[in-house]
């Protein structure tokens, strides 16, 4: 006989023939490059020596080429109270592997917070125990059996904020309970709605109209037709129109989400911010064909 000088691997995808790989003599397995993840592939060897080539061998067993997905896409983030509704895309790529699940990752600034689980058909998931108060974005990572892909793009920025609505979409910090404001700046609690403080025992000067809880539900703001204000618990106080001729009365009030401001709003439709509120337009120099009643963020 003739020393084997060498060997070719033929790849195939059902009946046709990709193109071989050589090895040396001495070699008994090879890694064949090239091959297209997701896709069957049979394997075929023939010996070679100085007289010419053997008979191919019996096809091999089928495999699949797989590798990690790829990043998944268009995350999208919708606060809640403590928590936050994180939707994306599956990866323009499964990599070969069905995906098995997802992480969802939230990041204070750069810094990752506690992952969230979601399954491999799952396109949206709930992440809780957030802060309130505290801006978030998301990460989604996917995963197969070869392990896991590269993260996503990070999605918008979202704060959560409470649920409670202190009569102009103030937010607050729970949503097991309530608060009832009088126009004397009495102050009636439900729930864990917690008991700051009250105007109920004030010479006002004009009636209380509105009020709108902190983000963590430990205080409030009230707010007088007038534009006078009155802060209870960690309610921090950002300004005032009391002393101003107003044009209307003032009528509800909404606050921030970080609690680092408040608006106003006139029956007229005029609005007034303070802190951290952003002044956004106002419907003050429009004919309106009825007051406005409320004001909701």
């Amino acid at each position: 006989g003739s020393a084997i000088t060498g060997y070719t691997v033929t790849p195939f995808i059902g009946s046709a023939a990709q193109p071989s790989q050589s090895v040396g003599g001495s070699a008994t397995q090879v890694a064949v490059n090239g091959l297209t993840n997701g896709t069957s592939y049979t394997f075929t060897v023939t010996a070679n020596n100085g007289i010419g080539a053997s008979a191919p061998s019996a096809r091999s067993n089928a495999v699949s080429p797989a590798a990690p997905p790829g990043a998944p896409s268009a995350v999208v983030a919708v606060a809640g109270s403590g928590s936050a509704s994180v939707s994306w895309s599956p990866p323009a790529s499964n990599g070969g592997s069905p995906v098995t699940g997802y992480t969802i990752t939230p990041a204070i600034g750069e810094v990752a917070q506690p992952p969230t689980s979601a399954g491999g058909s799952a396109t949206s998931a709930t992440i809780t125990g957030l802060t309130n108060g505290t801006a978030y974005q998301f990460s989604v990572t996917a995963h197969n059996a070869q392990g896991s892909g590269p993260a996503s793009q990070p999605s918008n920025v979202v704060t959560p904020a409470g649920t409670i609505d202190g009569g102009g979409g103030g937010g607050g910090g729970t949503n097991q309970g309530y608060w009832l404001v009088a126009t004397d700046g009495g102050i009636f609690n439900y729930g864990n709605a917690g008991f700051f403080g009250s105007a109920g025992g004030i010479q006002l000067n004009k009636p209380i109209v509105g009020m709108a809880p902190t983000h963590d539900g430990k205080g409030y703001t009230l707010v007088a037709s007038d534009g006078g204000i009155f802060n209870y618990g960690d309610a921090g106080f950002f300004g005032s129109a009391g002393s101003l001729r107003l044009n209307a009365p003032i009528v509800a009030m909404a606050a921030t989400a970080d609690g680092g401001g408040y608006w106003f709003v006139a029956t007229d439709g005029g609005i007034f911010n303070y802190g951290d509120a952003a002044f956004l337009g106002s419907a003050g120099g429009q004919p309106l064909a009825k007051p406005v009643i409320d004001m909701v963020r």
